[in-house]
């Protein structure tokens, strides 16, 4: 074989290699499985080259789909390595845990609300962001109404809660809060001061339950004085919330 001929076959060879390339990279990058067989849900249903085998990974009938995240513990990661973000797609099959700084998680609460001399519903929208592992701030908007001596009666109050929640399992955390906040019964305004306690249980991908006690009172009355009937600075009740990480 002639030096041009050896040439144009080497010459040859290199256009087809770069041209195959990049379509074998388009292909991974379009489905990125890694190993997994094209009759798995999702990459993470096998062990993957870079990953630590467990036994629910041995094969696809007894794969789990979509891993848990290890949740963190109180302040795992220190303050000074924290920074103000928002963490996408948490939960369940992602990378990040509940309860890990940067997580937010926007949902709501009812209750049926007792107090002296009052009975009513209690509801609460809430927006809450972990600004550390463990660690949340919430804003939470309470409106109740209900009936007080045979008369409706009408409250609102504004709550920024600091709480802790401690790490039972991957799906269940204890949750203790504290919240200051303002009231306006549609003839006061007032402070206020809010403590609860109960659960996190992790629902589905990103859901979260959380049946809480809570216990709130107030310096003004939490509802609007009828007639002659005493106020009431304080209350309690059962709350259900139930929440989802952004």
């Amino acid at each position: 074989m002639s030096s041009r001929a050896a040439r144009y076959v080497l010459l040859t060879t290199a256009c087809c290699v770069g041209i195959l390339s990049p379509a074998r990279g388009s292909a991974q990058e379009a489905y990125p499985r890694g190993e997994a067989p094209a009759s798995a849900s999702s990459p993470n249903e096998l062990a993957q080259p870079d990953e630590v085998a467990a036994d629910e990974d041995s094969d696809l009938a007894t794969a789990t789909p979509d891993p848990t995240p290890e949740v963190p513990t109180v302040l795992q990661r220190p303050m000074s390595e924290s920074r103000v973000d928002v963490v996408e797609q948490a939960g369940v099959g992602g990378p990040v845990a509940y309860a890990s700084a940067g997580v937010l998680e926007v949902g709501g609460s009812g209750s049926i609300f007792a107090a002296s001399d009052f009975i009513g519903l209690r509801f609460a929208p809430f927006v809450t962001w972990f600004a550390f592992d463990g660690v949340g701030f919430s804003y939470i908007h309470e409106i109740y109404g209900g009936s007080q001596a045979g008369t409706a009666s009408f409250g609102m109050l504004l709550h920024i809660e600091v709480s802790l929640h401690l790490r039972v399992s991957d799906r269940v955390l204890i949750a203790l809060g504290i919240a200051p906040g303002l009231l306006y019964n549609t003839e006061d305004f007032g402070a206020t001061a809010r403590a609860r306690a109960g659960v996190d249980v992790l629902v589905g991908r990103s859901g979260l339950f959380h049946p809480m006690f809570y216990f709130v009172g107030g310096n003004k009355p939490l509802v609007a004085q009828v007639d002659d009937v005493p106020v009431t600075r304080w209350g309690y009740g059962i709350e259900i919330t139930y929440g989802a990480m952004f």
